[in-house]
């Protein structure tokens, strides 16, 4: 008995061995492969910075924008602020309607609320919101005292501790807003004005190209390892594959309710306001744009691709011990799904917005580790999860 443990020890050793000798002759592609992801993330702006200073005229690229355009740019991005501009002002752009919501109406004016807000809640008990219905839908709305304690700055934090933040153009202010407000906002230069923004159909087609042309250098570079994992994945049944891929999506949907349970309390226990990522809500806006199929084929293809060759094989390949690794590629790939929370500095909303990020990172490792590190299955699971997300949210966005 001992004897046969011994040779299916030793049979598994060799397959051990093997893969790491694979491993130790794949590490200068594995570093490669780091390499050019961080390449990926710093090269878009860099590239952005050259056509700004040659080509800012270029309209297909960028736009002139004006004061009040700076003003709802601002406040779609930020879901705790305060949009008010003048009624006419506001464009029929999808995303703009969809997610900056008119909450109050004053002399021609329209107060608008960012959709995506988590203080309504608090704010109605408050007294400073209320719920109505209009075509049968319900909408949030300012009262008279919510709207009068924010044109006069007696609240600058909502309710669930997040700072308000007025965006108003500097060429559209209010005659109703108290000179006091009108002083501070001139003095600490927060009146919007005009400036330059990137188109958004140049943005999304950029963006596809760049994934595009970051997927192809790293498939190349990594050939040798698609190639190992590919005569095990032949072996595998149609059927199989496809259940492991369901089973995978219902784990990683598992995660993020979990998630979704921890980060509520550690708002409620640290009094951090909850926001959607910015992350989230650039896709949200890709989505809601003519070239919405671009974001879907980045997500469902170019981000599998991508973030598994990065993230699992690479990391994975460098690091021997698979506890390290695990950690090392959920910390990493959460990382770089919050990196303007990170440099804007707020570490606890950080660590909120990415948590969900770092425990499918870690999912996404297990997943891995327990397919013998064949990154197909990772690519197919990751692949299929970002697509029923995308459905959702495409439903969730009529």
């Amino acid at each position: 008995m001992q004897e046969q443990l011994d040779q299916i020890e030793n049979e598994f050793k060799s397959l051990h061995d093997d893969e790491h000798e694979f491993n130790d002759s794949q590490k200068p592609r594995f570093a490669f492969a780091i390499l050019t992801y961080l390449a990926y993330l710093i090269v878009p702006s860099i590239i952005v910075l050259l056509i700004l200073a040659g080509s800012r005229d270029n309209s297909f690229i960028f736009k002139q924008a004006s004061a009040v355009e700076m003003a709802i740019e601002s406040a779609f991005s930020d879901v705790n602020g305060v949009l008010i501009i003048k009624t006419e002002d506001m464009p029929a752009f999808k995303p703009y309607q969809k997610i900056l919501m008119p909450a109050y109406e004053k002399d021609g004016y329209t107060v608008y609320l960012n959709s995506y807000a988590s203080f309504f809640t608090n704010e109605q008990d408050l007294g400073n919101v209320e719920v109505i219905i209009v075509d049968y839908r319900y909408q949030t709305v300012l009262t008279e005292q919510g709207f009068l304690t924010l044109i006069s700055r007696e609240k600058t934090n909502w309710a669930n501790s997040a700072t308000v933040n007025l965006y108003i153009a500097e060429s559209s202010i209010p005659d109703f807003l108290p000179n006091e407000t009108v002083s501070y906002l001139t003095t600490n230069n927060l009146l919007l004005e005009p400036s330059i923004l990137i188109n958004d159909t140049f943005s999304d087609i950029f963006s596809f190209v760049l994934y595009a042309a970051f997927s192809g250098i790293l498939i190349v570079l990594l050939r040798p390892s698609l190639a190992k994992d590919l005569d095990p994945l032949k072996k595998i049944e149609k059927s199989t594959i496809l259940g492991q891929t369901g089973l995978g999506v219902l784990y990683l949907f598992a995660g993020g309710i979990i998630t979704n349970v921890i980060v509520s309390l550690l708002n409620t226990t640290l009094n951090i306001p909850e926001e959607i990522s910015a992350n989230q809500l650039s896709i949200n806006r890709s989505l809601m744009g003519p070239l919405w199929f671009v974001m879907v084929i980045v997500a469902v293809v170019g981000a599998p691709i991508v973030e598994e060759l990065v993230f699992r094989k690479a990391i994975f390949g460098l690091i021997k011990n698979q506890t390290v690794a695990l950690i090392v590629s959920a910390v990493a790939f959460g990382s770089i799904h919050i990196t303007t929370e990170l440099l804007e500095g707020d570490m606890l909303l950080a660590l909120t917005s990415g948590l969900s990020y770092i425990i499918s990172g870690v999912l996404l490792g297990l997943i891995y580790i327990q397919n013998k590190k064949n990154i197909y299955m990772n690519m197919f699971i990751h692949g299929a999860y970002n697509l029923v997300a995308m459905i959702l949210t495409i439903i969730s966005l009529m």
